[in-house]
């Protein structure tokens, strides 16, 4: 009797000189990479995965029996518990083989070498969402082996006709600083999005490619810019947003409040947007690489004027995204290609090379109009 099981979909995942292979029998998966990473990188769909050679495989599929099979192995086998995705994962193997699972979600994580990963899971939402973030995470320590940083910083990108390159602003800074809001400000006049909080950068060229995530945006932010009663209209017709987004967020909005929300501990809570939202929601452009041309780095102060800080200061180390102290994405399945002190030397080399551009300290409020006009000057000098 001749098989039903569908055909797997193959895609090839790419940015820059580096890439993954995707093979999966769910086209939710499919779907899904597509939606959520083709917006900043390359995602092609392949006949079979003969084309190209010497990249990792990422093989994804629904299987709720495997998934129980893996979940027994791992509980019964010596184990610790790292937190990914602020989800807590059982880990079988400090180093390879890896054998993991995340009981909530019931996804189960498996590679042997770090570049042939196999996830299995009960439910396809959850498929979807692990394959992205491991999928970026195959993409990830490629990059980084070939000499790329991760900076905590937001990008936007003008056409420059003069030069025939993209040049992009950094806005860098800890959280709250407002990377966020100064690529807002400028993204909704009309430059392009390349990073909403990470970006890698070269810097032996000073280029720049995008992390693809979800955008989370504020209530506040996303209504003093015209925004928000765009993404209710959407909502009250049945559109959704990130499934991570807390439900009472979608509530409030469409609700019509318009104000920040927070949660019992003070956390703001946003909603989550996918980078195609970004073009289709609220009309932003995006891009996919750039150069850096210069600096800033601001500070939101709600009962100042907007202008010029008295001195700029200059990167450090906290600015690099550090995957081996990250409390969000640590490396469980030992993906990594580089060690915590190459790593730490291209940090070296990067502050070394953006020391030449421009470095500029940013006071912004609450006025979009003159916020934007500030930045908007500054990014022309």
């Amino acid at each position: 009797m001749p098989s039903t099981s569908p055909a797997p979909r193959v895609l090839h995942i790419s940015t820059d000189s580096v890439g993954v292979i995707v093979i999966t029998t769910d086209a939710a998966v499919a779907d899904w990479l597509n939606s959520y990473l083709g917006s900043w990188w390359t995602v092609r769909e392949l006949p079979t995965p003969d084309g190209v050679s010497g990249a990792p495989v990422l093989r994804c599929d629904l299987d709720p029996a495997a998934y129980r099979f893996a979940h027994e192995q791992v509980s019964c086998a010596p184990h610790h518990v790292v937190e990914f995705a602020r989800r807590p994962i059982l880990v079988a193997g400090r180093s390879h083989p890896v054998h993991a699972v995340d009981a909530g979600a019931q996804v189960a994580y498996h590679t042997m070498d770090g570049q042939q990963v196999s996830l299995v899971a009960a439910d396809s939402l959850e498929l979807c969402l692990a394959a992205a973030r491991i999928a970026r995470e195959l993409v990830r320590v490629q990059l980084e082996a070939d000499g790329w940083a991760i900076l905590h910083a937001s990008a936007v990108v003008r056409d420059d006709a003069v030069v025939r390159d993209d040049i992009a602003l950094l806005t860098v800074g800890p959280k709250g600083a407002g990377k966020t809001t100064t690529a807002l400000l400028l993204a909704c006049a009309g430059w392009r999005l390349l990073a909403n909080d990470r970006v890698f950068i070269n810097p032996a060229t000073l280029a720049l490619l995008p992390w693809p995530a979800a955008a989370a945006l504020g209530i506040g932010l996303l209504h003093a810019h015209g925004l928000l009663a765009g993404v209710r209209q959407r909502l009250t017709t049945g559109h959704r947003l990130h499934p991570t987004v807390n439900p009472t967020v979608v509530a409030a909005i469409s609700a019509g409040r318009v104000d920040a929300l927070a949660d019992e501990h003070g956390k703001e809570l946003k909603p989550q947007f996918f980078p195609h939202q970004l073009v289709d929601w609220l009309g932003l452009r995006l891009a996919r690489s750039a150069t850096a041309g210069q600096l800033l780095f601001p500070r939101i102060d709600p009962t100042g004027q907007p202008g010029l800080e008295p001195a700029a200061r200059s990167l450090t180390s906290t600015d690099f995204f550090d995957p081996a102290a990250d409390d969000r994405y640590p490396d469980f399945l030992r993906l990594a290609r580089s060690s915590t002190q190459q790593r730490q030397r291209m940090w070296v080399h990067v502050r070394q090379r953006v020391a030449a551009l421009p470095h500029r300290g940013v006071r912004l409020n609450h006025d979009t109009a003159r916020s934007r006009q500030l930045l908007a000057t500054l990014a022309a000098q």
